[in-house]
């Protein structure tokens, strides 16, 4: 019987710049992706995709929604907040003016400190007065709204191709191991950047231009400017 097993690991660099309100804004720190997986779908689901878990958890975290522009679906995305609170947050801006503060969102008479303390890590609150001036490559550079996932997988009980074999064209030319690498660096409203990486398992790594190898038989690559 072959056994396989695999290991997903997410790294959540320090995020959010100083370039909001700093006296206003929830003072932003580093997350568990566990814990804050736990605390969203406590219910263990063996068909639930943890990777793409974990990466919509980061992605959430790198872009925190704009209390003054959520839409009611965004709001709803986040998996945290009943219909009665998510339409009390809409209706308060509404009727108040803009948010000049997540603490204001104690004030909603729907929200508990309990949906506000789970709420706080995806939430901010621009400062309108905050403008771009620094280069592109600066910019880039100096984000803290990044994340790095990796993945890696060993069926543990190795195929025919990977035995030792007298006929070399019927070996793998690589290892067993699969190997998944993403990175993605963005500013809500201003830039969004990354790549993909992936090695199949009997595939190898390795740099030879003469033979058309770049190291990883998959790679991807996305730029955008707003």
């Amino acid at each position: 019987m072959s056994a396989k097993y695999g290991l997903v690991w997410c790294l959540l660099l320090p995020f959010l710049s100083g370039s909001f309100l700093h006296a206003q804004e929830y003072p932003r720190k580093e997350y568990s992706m566990e814990r804050l997986a736990d605390e969203l779908f406590p219910i263990q689901d063996i068909d639930l995709n943890y990777e793409e878990l974990y990466e919509n958890i980061a992605q959430m975290l790198g872009n925190p929604l704009d209390l003054n522009k959520a839409t009611t679906e965004e709001l709803r995305s986040l998996f945290i907040l009943q219909e009665n609170q998510v339409e009390e947050i809409i209706r308060y801006r509404e009727e108040n003016g803009p948010y000049l503060s997540v603490y204001e969102l104690q004030s909603l008479y729907t929200l508990d400190l309990n949906t506000i303390y789970k709420l706080m890590p995806f939430v901010q609150v621009h400062d309108p007065a905050d403008q771009i001036n620094a280069s592109l490559l600066h910019r880039i550079l100096s984000e803290k709204n990044n994340y790095f996932i990796t993945r890696y997988e060993r069926t543990l009980e190795d195929r025919k191709g990977y035995l030792s074999a007298t006929d070399s064209a019927s070996r793998y030319a690589g290892s067993p191991d699969k190997l998944y690498a993403r990175f993605r660096v963005n500013r809500t409203g201003d830039f969004s950047f990354g790549f993909t990486m992936e090695k199949d398992a009997g595939e190898t790594i390795a740099f030879d231009p003469s033979r058309k190898k770049t190291g990883f038989d998959y790679y991807s690559f996305h730029g955008q400017l707003q």
